[in-house]
């Protein structure tokens, strides 16, 4: 039993030996071929797995010839910064046959993004990552050796494409305020709204009054996510209300009045912050809010509207700025899990907030009125100004 025993530790000796005299394994290569215009090898580059590798220098190249690269023999551009992981071959694309686009807004003097497009090829407004469904242009095609009307031009940089956006899904006035059409609330499953700053060759600067509302027993729309360009300065009274699908809202700088019952209804509404430019939000701004958890209120907020959040059930606390000087009846009525409403300054006193009475909270209102639920009003050290 001894030498079995003996045997085996001996065996085991020699092969742990062995292993630590074998040299440690190569890491993986891979090859990177560079084809020609005429089919043969240009070159080959040896690439250690996941690294990238990089295009082909001057001496590497046929004399006087330029290329892009692609992993079809017309495809998009390879892109270099990608980890090399299995053999690849990259056929040559002449740079005559790519131009660089700079596409723009209707009138804007700055570049939306560029992109290096096939000459010949179609290009559209839906390349910018609109969806195409909702907005629609002429396409325009991309040629070297034609001319071109004001909508496309050439310079030595490359081409310009103006893109003139319609949509049969927008309609937008002589005032320049956009609404939503019944082809839109007719659209089935969840989407991202994004407004152009251009519409029908017009700058979008207005939300319509009830632009994308629902009323009782309507469709509502179905957008999820919604997108507002910076030449807005105003969105009308109910412009979305019981738009009842709007998860997230982003708000552009130059809107500086939330309208009455701009949000009302919007169930599915989570967060909410304001640019720097609100000064006000009106009546009924947010009632019904039922899913808003989280409200970020502006610097410069001057005034809260009657009734502005009120029932909006699952908003635990608030922070009210030292600009606001006045609060309206019912502000934050039946906000029943709120625990705490922090305020910067002496707002005890604002008129038209009595702060736990009549004229914020409604204590006659049975088993709905804050009088039911524990609040507390705290400065921004923590200490406890008012309780219910």
């Amino acid at each position: 039993m001894k030498k079995i025993w003996l045997s085996l530790i001996i065996i085991t000796s020699v092969i742990i030996i062995m292993a630590s005299c074998t040299p440690d394994s190569p890491s993986s290569t891979y090859s990177v071929t560079y084809l020609g215009v005429d089919g043969g090898v240009i070159t080959t580059h040896v690439v250690k797995e996941g690294k990238n590798d990089v295009p082909p220098s001057e001496g590497e190249l046929p004399v006087n010839e330029e290329f892009y690269w692609s992993l079809t023999e017309d495809g998009d551009i390879f892109d270099f910064s990608t980890p090399i992981t299995e053999d690849i071959v990259l056929y040559p694309i002449s740079k005559t046959k790519r131009v660089n686009v700079d596409f723009f807004y209707y009138e804007d003097a700055k570049p939306i993004t560029s992109k290096l497009c096939k000459t010949g090829s179609k290009v559209s407004v839906s390349d910018l990552g609109f969806d195409d469904k909702i907005y629609s242009a002429k396409f325009y095609e991309i040629e070297t050796d034609k001319e071109f009307n004001s909508s496309l031009s050439y310079s030595e940089e490359g081409y310009k494409l103006t893109c003139k956006i319609y949509s049969d899904k927008l309609s937008i006035s002589e005032d320049c305020a956009v609404k939503g059409t019944d082809s839109l609330r007719a659209r089935k499953g969840s989407y991202t709204l994004s407004i152009p700053r251009y519409l029908n060759e017009t700058k979008v600067k207005a939300i319509d009054n009830e632009a994308f509302s629902a009323k009782e027993g309507e469709k509502s729309y179905s957008f999820t996510k919604l997108i507002l360009p910076d030449t807005l300065t105003s969105i009308g009274e109910k412009a979305f209300m019981n738009c009842k699908e709007l998860v997230e809202v982003t708000l552009p700088h130059g809107v500086s009045v939330l309208s009455d019952s701009i949000f009302e209804g919007c169930i599915s509404l989570k967060m909410f912050s304001c640019n720097n430019e609100v000064a006000s939000i009106g009546k009924n701004a947010f009632k019904d809010c039922s899913n808003l958890a989280s409200v970020t209120l502006s610097n410069n907020l001057k005034s809260i509207g009657d009734y502005a959040f009120t029932s909006c059930i699952s908003l635990p606390k608030i922070f009210i700025p030292s600009s606001v000087s006045s609060i309206g009846e019912d502000a934050f009525y039946d906000c029943r899990i709120m625990k705490e409403i922090i305020i910067d300054g002496d707002l005890l006193s604002l008129p038209g907030a009595a702060w736990g009475g009549n004229e914020m909270y409604y204590t006659d209102k049975g088993a709905r009125g804050c009088k039911d639920y524990h609040f507390s009003i705290k400065n921004l050290e923590g200490e406890e100004l008012y309780s219910n």
